[in-house]
């Protein structure tokens, strides 16, 4: 469905993941992938991205999120990533260590803290649109 991006995370390979979300009969489109990104803690920092986005979110109980774009997903994913007080990018030096990790326990986030990280994100995620527009440069 036009607009409509899931936002998750798999312990197999993405491609993997996107051939079984489109098998099924009832899934009007195959599934691409417009991102993907390699972190040590999955789990939360997809808690936290979902969390952030979550006024982005079609459905309370379904990882699915509306967005008018490809971009639009994949900078408001990338900004609500970097909020995440877990993501840390899986390095070429580190690779090994992130088959083995063993995922640090989710803490909890105050209410409070999570409408700030909300806040920054939606400034962030406006700012990197207007970039990938054109809008803003640098010289």
């Amino acid at each position: 469905m036009p607009g409509l991006y899931k936002i998750g995370f798999t312990t197999q390979s993405v491609q993997v993941r996107i051939s079984d979300l489109s098998r099924g009969t009832s899934v009007p489109a195959a599934f691409y992938k417009v991102l993907d990104i390699t972190t040590y803690n999955p789990a939360a920092v997809e808690r936290d991205v979902h969390l952030i986005l979550r006024d982005a979110r079609s459905n309370a109980r379904r990882e699915f999120f509306q967005f008018t774009s490809d971009t639009e997903a994949a900078a408001s994913v990338l900004v609500a990533a970097g909020q995440s007080g877990f993501y840390q990018p899986v390095t070429d030096n580190r690779a090994g260590d992130a088959l083995y990790a063993k995922p640090e326990p989710v803490k909890e986030i105050s209410e409070q803290e999570m409408k700030l990280r909300q806040i920054r994100a939606k400034h962030y995620i406006a700012h990197f649109r207007a970039i990938l527009d054109g809008e803003v440069t640098y010289e």
